[in-house]
């Protein structure tokens, strides 16, 4: 949504309607072209979206580093932040992901720890060296065990090839995976991580967690088989026990990926009743006959 100027959108009468202006900069009146973004098509279609255009920068970095625990990878995180270094992105793979990743194929990641982090920057030459040169010993200062500093893009490329590849090795370790969204301050990163193992442990689920945890956004993804009622029932119960411990830890139970089926029935915790109720005005205002994705995020 941050790189959308403007929306064409069908609505639920059929009349087309130009949300936003072409232009970088638009405050006029309300941002509603950001309401039918994150509407999960509940509330017009989309036929046309004019987007603002970033340009490639000069050149790209990256470090991966692995740890012994989740609370030094959360750490370093932190600090990496505090230290004026501005990645383009910050990655989190744990050591049940990176192990099914090399499976799947093999990347030469390493198997032996309990996580790493891929913390790349990008930009002019300049900035991009001196970013990294200070990431590289902020991560050596904090309990990083293993440092690799990637600059070619043939290298770079593979190690987002191997975090990218997450899901569908994930997928080879049972009949099904399914992959949740979730998030928590960056403070509660490490906490998170292990409750989503213990809970999974719990009810004899595997879990391979990877995530954006620059933003405090991980993705559990959860192997079972959904034709086995047992599993299914125990999948559920760990799900439900996941979403609770990621709002008594400050989250919420998306951080991208919107609500859908499947987490609606969770509304009602993760948001105020007064908002959840002018959503549902806002759903009736622009879809009176409930055509739209009817009861996607909510129920009217």
């Amino acid at each position: 949504k941050d790189y959308i100027l403007s929306l064409k959108v069908v609505m639920a009468d059929g009349t087309l309607v130009q949300f936003g202006a072409n232009t970088i900069k638009d405050a006029v009146g309300y941002h509603l072209n950001q309401l039918i973004v994150g509407s999960e098509g509940t509330l017009g279609i989309v036929a046309e979206a004019t987007l603002k255009l970033i340009p490639k920068p000069e050149t790209t970095s990256l470090i991966t580093a692995y740890f012994n625990n989740y609370s030094d990878s959360a750490a370093c995180i932190n600090n990496v932040l505090k230290g004026n270094i501005f990645p383009s992105a910050i990655d989190f793979m744990d050591k049940n992901s990176i192990i099914a990743v090399e499976k799947f194929k093999s990347f030469g990641l390493k198997n032996n720890y309990a996580c790493m982090l891929i913390i790349e920057t990008d930009g002019d030459k300049v900035s991009v060296e001196s970013q990294i040169n200070r990431a590289s010993e902020i991560i050596r200062n904090s309990n990083a065990e293993c440092i690799n500093i990637i600059n070619d893009k043939e290298g770079i490329d593979a190690v987002w090839s191997a975090r990218r590849a997450g899901f569908a090795a994930a997928a080879q370790l049972g009949p099904d995976v399914v992959s949740d969204d979730i998030i928590v301050p960056r403070d509660q990163l490490a906490d998170m991580i292990q409750r989503c193992h213990d809970i999974c442990d719990k009810y004899s689920l595997v879990t391979c967690i990877v995530g954006h945890v620059g933003d405090g956004n991980i993705h559990p993804q959860i192997v079972l088989n959904l034709e086995n009622d047992e599993e299914y029932k125990n999948y559920l119960s760990a799900k439900s026990e996941i979403y609770e411990m990621v709002l008594k830890l400050g989250g919420t139970i998306s951080s991208e990926h919107g609500i859908g089926i499947e987490k609606r029935d969770y509304m009602k915790k993760a948001v105020d009743n007064n908002a959840l109720e002018y959503m549902k005005r806002i759903k009736l205002l622009f879809d009176p006959k409930n055509i739209l994705n009817p009861d996607k995020i909510f129920r009217i």
